[in-house]
């Protein structure tokens, strides 16, 4: 089973975020909405994606660049002449008193599809780069929406830590009655401020990150802090390495706006080689003749004369030169991305093996090894400063595993949004 299926991106989300129609939701004009409770991802990337300006305007000029395609596409207007003669020229059989001439100019074969073409492919690269945007936004959502959660899982843990030493300062203090050394209490007393300390900079931490995801929301950065999220446990990471960089390199929408980009260089190419060959103008005369003369009418053809040869010569060189600079972005931005690729698939494994690690061997005998310790100091079997570092070394070791869980989630997602597609 792909590692998609665990998610926290549902299907239906991916689904709206790539369909081709209603590309972007109608931005949300309403209140600022304030979220109240914690927010899965789900919600957090509808408030994103739904109130992104910048998302927006890239809409905008994709949506305006279709509009470009039919006017590529259509014929110039026709032209109409009238001339009214003040003084009369005398034809053979009477005055020529008024004349009306109408012109259309029909470009040559294969210029007309050649702009619809380059239109249809500078629309695409907008699409893409649209889609690029998007899923930078997903990324940057989902990667501060992680941290965030992250940093409530390290809130939670230093909560229990705290709790921890307050039965531990009952004990003690207990102790301390039956003539036991103050110098156990003021140890605990100095490693519960230390740990209210941390908490206090978590408390600081959360209200910067805060600020992060509200400006990735578009709520004014002065809101209030909204809840911690779950941190969800480790996903599934089923990854088929050779399908996921073929998936990217086919799926990444920067090296589709370049393609796209490429594509409508060389039509543009191929137009130019067109461009010297002139535009026939079919034209229509009618004549209206005085004194009862029949009126006369003709048909008649012109073009321009394409004389300045090296204007072309010039284009067909700029065509040429564009498409190879878009040529040599593309493979560029592909071994860009295959790099990257490669950089995190190699996180994800080393990660991945310390979560196993971690979870599977380290962290239970370190909780384990801290219940003994808590039992044997009730029992004044063990000193306190024994199980003072049973503590930390637990806590630092819980923090290990859940930054190393939030960091697979955060690979994933930079995974996931190298490529629209991922098998």
């Amino acid at each position: 089973m792909s590692y998609r299926a665990f998610y926290p991106i549902t299907t239906a989300v991916w689904a709206a975020f790539l369909a081709e129609a209603g590309l972007a939701a109608p931005l949300n004009h309403a209140p600022h909405p304030e979220i109240a409770a914690p927010a899965a991802l789900e919600e957090v990337l509808r408030l994103a994606l739904g109130r992104n300006r910048a998302l927006q305007a890239s809409y905008e000029a994709y949506q305006a660049a279709l509009e470009r395609i039919p006017q590529a596409a259509a014929l110039p207007n026709p032209r109409v002449s009238f001339d009214h003669f003040i003084k009369q020229i005398h034809m053979g059989n009477g005055p020529l008193e008024n004349q009306m001439m109408l012109s259309q100019t029909l470009p040559w074969f294969g210029k007309l599809r050649l702009q619809e073409s380059i239109a249809s492919e500078e629309a695409q690269a907008l699409l893409h780069e649209y889609e690029m945007l998007r899923l930078a936004l997903v990324r940057d959502v989902s990667v501060a929406h992680f941290r965030y959660a992250y940093l409530g899982k390290e809130h939670e843990l230093t909560e229990r830590t705290l709790e921890l030493l307050e039965r531990l300062a009952a004990v003690t203090e207990t102790r301390v009655r039956g003539g036991a050394p103050l110098s156990g209490l003021l140890r605990l007393e100095v490693e519960t401020g230390r740990n209210r300390d941390l908490l206090a900079t978590l408390e600081r931490d959360r209200s910067r990150q805060s600020v992060e995801l509200r400006r990735l929301m578009n709520l004014p950065p002065d809101g209030p802090v909204p809840p911690f999220a779950p941190l969800p446990p480790r996903p599934a990471t089923d990854l088929r390495e050779e399908a996921l960089r073929a998936a990217v390199l086919s799926g990444n929408p920067a090296i589709r706006a370049l393609s796209a980009r490429g594509r409508s260089a060389a039509q543009r190419e191929r137009l130019s080689r067109l461009l010297p060959i002139p535009d026939p103008a079919l034209n229509a005369t009618w004549m209206h003749l005085g004194e009862g003369a029949s009126d006369a009418y003709g048909v008649g053809i012109s073009f321009e004369i394409p004389l300045w040869t090296k204007k072309y010569r010039a284009q067909r060189e700029e065509a040429r030169r564009d498409a190879a600079a878009l040529a040599a972005l593309q493979e560029d931005r592909e071994y860009e991305i295959l790099a990257e690729l490669e950089t995190q698939l190699e996180s994800l494994r080393e990660t991945s093996a310390r979560e196993v690690l971690y979870r599977e061997r380290l962290l239970p005998v370190a909780r384990q090894s801290l219940e003994i310790s808590e039992t044997e100091y009730r029992a004044g079997k063990l000193n306190l400063t024994d199980i003072i570092e049973s503590e930390r070394t637990l806590l630092e070791l819980e923090r290990v595993y859940w930054n190393a869980v939030a960091q697979i989630h955060i690979q994933l997602v930079r995974l996931d949004t190298l490529g629209a597609t991922i098998p």
